[in-house]
């Protein structure tokens, strides 16, 4: 049953898509362009949804209202011009029933995800959870509603600082209108809709493989297939990056349009062009420097550069570049506002990603980061068929210089220059984002290369080895597909999450309440869930915990975190799992709530790990946590004679002995190098040093802390000091028998 209604509600927002793009495809897909207004109606009618409601925002309108009237008018042109000219719609081409399978597949990925779950939700992401809860914010609330900002309520801040980038874009509001239209929540849509803008790549690569690239037909569909079922593509809707992967089919559209863009002279392609790039500037605006880059390459490596062919060349890039400003001009303007100041800050992030992708993993043979040197036979097998593969690209690269693919060379062109930029500067971030954008070109090369060796090679056996190839390629994508989009398992916002909203119905208003947790991807997930109550955070802002970071600083809001000398707090929640193997054997004292996942108790749990620590490990049958350079224990008075034990291990990594600190209350209490002992095995009788009732505070300083990504390439950015293997206390009669 769920199935089918989960089959309904994709076709449901297929349809309204469709209806409010419709209308404006009658109208100004003509001429050559008229064939693709099946396809592009329901990518163009993102554009309304996304950018008119955004104009009502700074109007004072909130979505929910704004979306409906947007809708209800694009749609009625819509049903006016299928009602009224029926034909037009039963002769539009849909070019191939091929491309409905290869959007069923691209779509699958998200839609099982949800089916495996039975019921709406999203996965577990931290980089999702702002773009949900402004989406909800702008369906409630208009962009010019004065936000306070509120130190109980973490979201508050992801409003007042996020939102001063991203009202500016439309994925916002169209989430927004979507969610209003069905009157679903978004965070139980956001992984419908990223599924769905996933799925729609695979018709904006026929469209431009197409009519830009002028490929043959079986070509341009065995590309659009490869690309339906490459991890690159279906991965990223599955974790939930909407304005990503949507924006790709913007820019994809835009590659294969350029030619027809430079050359247009009528009023409905200039309107059409701009449609294109208005909603790759309206929904990921950073790809439009692609835009731009093969604009200009493309321009240079034309035949013919008379004066006149460049005045008109110009002449259209301004009269698009006008109606494109005229659609969006928000984004504009804040560009023009903040551009220098936004690339300051994403400059300072090339080390978000750990390493630059291999080739096997674009070509789609694994999940990206997840291949080794392992030195079996399997992986040089995979290099030797990477290396047979780059034959092909280079086969196919040979084929458009000799044919003249001008636009396809300028595409290839810009995104090797750039490509090559962010690898020598070892920016990984954008390189491995670029990468993702490489791939459409780089498939489309090697089929290209593979169909031009196939012709020119008479040789029987060699064009079987090259079919073979191209079958082998395919079967690697398909078993990725498989593994990672239909059998492997995802971090789903559970029910346990959900049920967090009726801690608001048990706590009253006033009291506080304290987020215990280390994961950033948990902590804002929670905080949407308590987001009418007053909570508190741990503080994990390592290494995602950016949600919470002050206006394009790059540094966290203290503000929002626990402060145990002056915050009060009434109660704790905690996840239950995480306490049941830990460093601290934890008193939870009286419980008010609890679910399969979370515990609420009142006050503190005793002891309480602060901040400076990283999630429980386990090596062989121990559980351990790493340290950070400060690690901090929050425990109350203990009983009389009383010991505190602290034991753990200094890894060999450090170049040199480090220097270990150990307080209590600010107060030294030991002072010791690693090169005493690499174990460390201590216990401090507590009645000789002054303590208080509550909160009193253990402090572990290191001198000195490594990053395994820096030492050995692992895909690991945390800063580690030391393990702890446990820090207990025990009354000084039973510390014999309950040493760890």
């Amino acid at each position: 049953m769920f199935f089918l209604k989960l089959t309904v509600l994709y076709i449901l927002i297929y349809g309204i898509m469709f209806l409010s793009g419709w209308g404006i495809c009658e109208n100004v897909c003509k001429g050559k362009n008229a064939e693709y207004k099946l396809l592009l109606a329901p990518i163009i009618g993102i554009i309304p949804l996304a950018t008119i409601p955004m104009y009502f925002s700074f109007l004072g309108f909130k979505a929910a209202i704004s979306g409906w009237i947007t809708f209800i008018v694009f749609a009625s042109i819509s049903l006016y011009y299928l009602i009224k000219y029926p034909a037009s719609f039963k002769k539009a081409n849909y070019h191939s029933p091929y491309l409905l399978l290869f959007l069923i597949l691209a779509v699958s990925p998200s839609f099982v995800i949800i089916l495996k779950a039975g019921y709406l939700t999203t996965t577990l992401q931290s980089y999702s959870s702002p773009i949900i809860y402004l989406s909800e914010y702008f369906s409630q609330n208009s962009a010019i509603d004065k936000v306070n900002l509120n130190f109980y309520k973490p979201l508050t801040n992801m409003f007042v600082e996020v939102s001063k980038v991203t009202p500016f874009v439309g994925h916002l509001f169209f989430i927004a209108t979507i969610s209003s239209i069905l009157n679903i929540l978004p965070y139980k849509l956001y992984l419908i809709l990223s599924g769905i803008g996933g799925s729609i790549i695979p018709i904006s690569v026929f469209i431009a493989c197409k009519e830009g690239f002028k490929l043959e037909k079986k070509i341009t569909l065995l590309i659009s297939f490869l690309i339906s079922i490459n991890i690159s593509y279906f991965f990223w809707p599955m974790i939930g990056h909407f304005p990503f992967i949507t924006g790709i089919v913007y820019l994809i559209l835009g590659f294969g349009f350029i030619p027809g863009m430079l050359e247009c002279k009528e009023r409905r392609d200039y309107i059409f062009y701009s449609l294109i790039f208005a909603g790759l500037m309206s929904i990921y605006f950073q790809l439009m420097p692609y835009i731009f880059g093969v604009v200009i390459l493309y321009i240079f490596l034309r035949k013919k550069i008379s004066f006149q062919n460049l005045l008109m060349t110009l002449k259209n890039i301004g009269i698009i570049s006008l109606i494109t400003f005229t659609i969006t001009p928000f984004v504009f303007i804040f560009l023009v506002r903040r551009s220098l100041e936004f690339t300051a800050i994403t400059s300072k992030i090339p080390k978000n990603v750990p390493r630059f992708p291999y080739m096997e993993e674009l070509f789609g043979f694994g999940q990206h980061f997840s291949m080794r040197h392992d030195g079996s036979l399997k992986y040089y097998l995979l290099l030797l068929f990477t290396i047979i593969l780059i034959w092909f690209i280079c086969a196919g690269l040979y084929n458009c210089l000799k044919n003249r693919n001008i636009i396809f060379l300028s595409v290839c062109g810009f995104i090797f220059i750039l490509g090559a930029y962010f690898s020598l500067i070892d920016f990984t971030y954008h390189f491995y984002k670029h990468s993702i954008i490489g791939v459409f070109m780089m498939t489309s090369t090697l089929v290209i290369g593979g169909d031009f060796l196939y012709k020119k090679i008479n040789h029987k056996i060699i064009k079987i080895s090259i079919v073979s190839v191209l079958l082998v390629f395919i079967v690697l994508n398909v078993r990725t597909y498989i593994k990672v989009a239909l059998k492997s398992s995802h971090s789903i916002v559970t029910k346990s999450y959900i049920d967090l909203e009726n801690i608001s119905k048990i706590v009253p208003g006033n009291k506080r309440i304290l987020v215990n947790s280390q994961n950033p991807t948990e902590e804002v997930w929670i905080s949407y869930f308590l987001k009418g109550s007053k909570i508190k955070l741990r503080g994990a802002i390592e290494p995602w915990g950016f949600w919470i970071f002050s206006h394009y600083s790059g540094k966290p809001n203290f503000n929002f975190f626990y402060d145990f000398k002056k915050d009060k707090i009434d109660y704790t929640l905690s996840n239950k799992s995480r306490h049941k193997a830990d460093i601290v054997n934890v008193d939870f004292g009286e419980i008010a709530y609890e679910n399969e996942d979370y515990i609420l108790s009142k006050n503190i749990p005793n002891p309480y790990l602060l901040k400076g620590w990283h999630n429980p490990e386990k090596n062989n049958s121990s559980v351990f946590r790493w340290t950070q350079k400060e690690s901090f224990v929050l425990f109350r008075r203990p009983y009389k004679n009383s010991v505190l034990h602290i034991k753990g291990t200094v890894p060999s990594v450090h170049k040199k002995p480090i220097e270990i600190i150990i307080k209590i209350n600010d107060k030294l209490i030991d002072k010791f190098s690693s090169d005493e002992s690499l174990d460390i095995d201590k216990q401090y009788p507590l009645d000789q040093y002054p303590l208080k009732n509550n909160n009193n505070e253990l402090s572990i300083i290191l001198s000195d802390t490594f990053v395994p990504n820096e030492l050995w390439g692992y895909n690991d950015l945390r800063r580690l000091g030391m393990r702890i293997y446990g820090i207990n206390i025990f009354p000084l009669k039973n510390i014999a028998k309950n040493n760890i």
